[in-house]
């Protein structure tokens, strides 16, 4: 959590920083990825099944042209192209978590802060979103999974500037490829 502070002059000003300090210190920062505490009742990952047919329809836009905020299904950026998938997939729009709320349409980042459970190099399957960066403040891009070529490196598909097309590209996991690096993989939390 970051607070911004100026200059206070009353009292109860200070009383609130002080407050929001001693939250912050007592809970600690919040996990980027959702944790087993976060899936509850009112939330699930998406199965196996749901995220094969996202990455079906994913690949079905494959040749698309890159929009910056594109959202399908005629042009797509790289959430937008995991958004729409997913709806698809899924049936519904408002499946996306930002902060406590669900919402139909997110950027990478808040995907990654906090909309997908955090998956682990052996257990990708098919559909899983890899996020990418090319900052150290937050997440810039991202794709669906789709198989591993190799120890070390995966093959994924995504809306690609790069590319200037939605596109089937593969990406190492550790190292750096045209100035942007792994950071991470999950699993879509949805609306149970």
């Amino acid at each position: 959590m970051f607070v911004y502070v100026a200059a206070f002059k009353t009292s109860r000003s200070i009383l609130f920083i002080l407050a929001a300090f001693t939250l912050t210190a007592f809970f600690g920062c919040s996990n980027p990825l959702v944790s087993d505490a976060e899936l509850d009742a009112h939330s699930r990952t998406v199965t196996d099944n749901e995220a094969a047919s996202a990455l079906q329809h994913a690949q079905d836009q494959e040749g698309k042209p890159y929009e910056w905020a594109g959202n399908g299904p005629d042009t797509y950026d790289c959430s937008g192209l995991i958004v729409w998938s997913y709806q698809q997939a899924i049936g519904e729009s408002r499946i996306f978590r930002w902060e406590d709320q669900w919402v139909s349409d997110v950027t990478m980042d808040s995907m990654y802060l906090y909309g997908t459970y955090p998956v682990s190099t052996e257990d990708f399957q098919p559909g899983d979103i890899v996020f990418i960066t090319s900052s150290k403040d937050r997440i810039t891009h991202g794709g669906l999974f789709v198989r591993w070529i190799n120890e070390g490196e995966l093959e994924f598909i995504n809306a690609s500037s790069y590319f200037e097309t939605v596109a089937v590209d593969t990406w190492p996991t550790d190292g750096e490829k045209r100035g942007q690096w792994y950071v991470g993989a999950g699993r879509l939390v949805v609306p149970e």
